[in-house]
């Protein structure tokens, strides 16, 4: 039976019977600690990488890299032009565009995937490519009027409509990862694609032990 190395494990136990799958998920490069950022950088998720690789099998992605933008690259910033378009246009240069070039990138990497799909997406909140409705939408004077989803997220909405996508504030703390991990261990056994993701996210600590005690009661031992 897989067991998780960290005593955080025991805030959702696992009956005896119970055997957890290893759910695949995609996970930006820079929060696994990759330097890849614009700047040549991270955002590592330190300690909490542990508890994911302890349960899931993580898949690092950075579209930008994939795309050819190299790194470091100059930073870039969606903006709505006055038509209506939208351009991905570099913050020191707004006469260049990157739209094109990482648009193809993010939906060759998806067209390309072969094998398992994987069940959800951590990705990091307000890039350019990975924000899932957190990606900052500026106007030509440079004011932020809202948000939209990165390139790389329209993409994986397109090619698995039925893709969990979080950010990192979902995993904040190592019981915050490890309730991640339960959870699409539990969609995996249960084949669920319905379940409301950010409702669970949401529950409080005491709550969302009560709902997986109920969901392990649930599984009864095999007779």
């Amino acid at each position: 039976m897989h067991t998780s190395p960290h005593p955080t494990n025991q805030l959702f136990p696992l009956p005896g019977h119970v055997t957890p799958g290893r759910p695949l998920i995609l996970v930006s490069g820079c929060l696994l600690g990759e330097a890849v950022r614009y700047d040549g950088g991270d955002k590592s998720l330190g300690p909490l990488r542990e508890v994911l690789q302890g349960e899931l099998q993580l898949r690092s992605v950075c579209p930008e890299v994939y795309a050819g933008m190299g790194t470091p690259r100059p930073p870039v910033q969606w903006v709505e032009l006055a038509s209506g378009e939208r351009q991905l246009l570099q913050v020191d240069n707004p006469d260049i565009s990157a739209r094109e070039q990482l648009q193809a990138g993010c939906r060759n990497w998806c067209d390309n995937w072969q094998g398992e799909a994987p069940m959800a997406a951590l990705l990091k909140a307000r890039s350019p490519s990975c924000g899932n409705g957190t990606t900052p939408l500026l106007n030509e004077a440079g004011k932020q009027q809202g948000t939209m989803d990165g390139a790389f997220v329209q993409q994986l909405k397109r090619r698995w409509p039925q893709l969990w996508i979080v950010d990192e504030s979902a995993v904040e703390t190592e019981a915050d990862a490890l309730w991640l991990c339960r959870l699409l261990q539990w969609r995996q056994w249960q084949g669920a694609t319905d379940v409301l993701l950010p409702s669970l996210l949401a529950l409080t600590g005491e709550e969302r032990r009560a709902w997986w005690r109920k969901q392990m009661a649930s599984l009864a031992p095999p007779q």
